[in-house]
């Protein structure tokens, strides 16, 4: 009787020592195979997309210093605020995108009392300035953006047939241009979010 229980004891402790080690590789296994995918990830999103936007503005002078966080760029008074800032197909002046890639610049603003007076400056290709006031537009509580930014308002910038305006950046060299962003009311740069959103241009 006693040898049968030993047997019995020995089989349930084998059994428990299987299902530990299986735990523990598959618990292994997991952790490499999402360190692997991460990695992948990681590395592929930054070399198929060089793209980025800082504060401030970027001139032949000041390419090769530390570009500033986005933030850095405001300045505020009563009823006022403003933001130079840049885009760049690059994260530094040596790591640039190759290809060609368009881009699209929103502000989001948190709650306020009214739409608040909106625009974007800029020099184009030809050299001249441009003035951009702003389409305001209430967030619908039903969609995702309302999901991250609760109720507010975003500010797009739309052209003659009421179109996004969307900027080139052009691939192959370091490409940015600078913007100023004004805007007038009741402002709080802190409830300001900037919304940069770039595609890469179909290759023909």
């Amino acid at each position: 009787m006693s040898s049968r229980k030993n047997s019995l004891l020995l089989k349930i402790l084998l059994l428990l020592l299987i299902a530990c080690i299986a735990l523990a590789v598959g618990v292994t296994y997991g952790r490499y195979h999402s360190s692997i995918v991460t990695a992948s990830f990681n590395v592929s999103s930054v070399s198929a997309n060089t793209f980025g936007f800082y504060g401030g503005k970027l001139t032949e002078e000041t390419i090769n210093s530390e570009w500033s966080t986005i933030s850095s760029g405001w300045t505020q008074n009563s009823d006022n605020a403003a933001l130079d800032f840049f885009v760049v197909n690059a994260t530094s002046s040596e790591s640039f995108s190759g290809r060609d890639q368009t881009y699209t610049v929103k502000l989001i603003s948190g709650v306020s009392s009214g739409p608040l007076s909106v625009s974007l400056s800029y020099v184009d290709e030809d050299g001249d300035s441009v003035v951009l006031a702003a389409n305001p537009e209430r967030i619908s509580e039903n969609s995702a953006m309302y999901d991250v930014y609760g109720d507010g308002w975003v500010y797009s910038f739309l052209d003659m047939n009421v179109e996004e305006i969307s900027f080139l950046l052009e691939g192959g060299k370091l490409n940015y241009r600078n913007f100023k962003l004004n805007v007038s009311g009741e402002v709080d740069p802190s409830m300001f979010s900037i919304y940069v959103t770039s595609d890469f241009v179909a290759v023909k």
